[in-house]
């Protein structure tokens, strides 16, 4: 079996809208105008995402009290999507 990307498209799409912010508005900014603008940018472009989802987690089929939430969670297709975290530094974001 290779090693090659799953959803290749998706992922090039999810990362090229990244990359539009970043040319944008380069670095320097708080997290929260990022996501903003990140928010835009997949409206823009028309990636279907939801913001700031809660999601369940699961232990040996049992549900935890804990949930996960990310900044987005991105469509990939039936019962498949990505979770895309942004971290903001001083050096940049991501």
């Amino acid at each position: 079996m290779g090693t090659g990307i799953l959803f290749k498209d998706e992922s090039y799409r999810i990362v090229g809208a990244c990359f539009e912010v970043y040319n944008e508005l380069g670095s320097g900014f708080l997290e929260a105008v990022y996501q903003e603008a990140l928010r835009r940018e997949f409206q823009l472009q028309g990636i279907p995402f939801q913001e700031k989802p809660e999601i369940e987690l699961y232990y040996k089929g049992d549900r935890l009290d804990q949930t996960y939430q990310t900044d987005f969670l991105t469509s990939a297709g039936w019962r498949h999507g990505f979770a895309v975290a942004l971290s903001a530094n001083r050096g940049g974001w991501w």
